[in-house]
């Protein structure tokens, strides 16, 4: 029943971003990725910051 869903759901998920991935040049990336590890760089950044202090409300929410 799980490996199904994952056939189902999580495949063709997997299958389009990677065929969008490869549909970018070289230089769409490489900017992309290096993008995407700042953004990761901060969200766990301000997840941790967020955990340590408690706070379920960031002032800075884009929510």
């Amino acid at each position: 029943e799980g490996n199904e869903w994952i056939r189902q759901k999580v495949y063709p998920v997997i299958k389009a971003e990677n065929a969008a991935f490869l549909a970018l040049s070289g230089k769409e990336c490489e900017t992309m990725l290096e993008t995407f590890g700042r953004f990761r760089d901060e969200m766990r950044k301000n997840m941790y910051d967020n955990s340590r202090k408690g706070d379920k409300d960031n002032e800075n929410s884009v929510i």
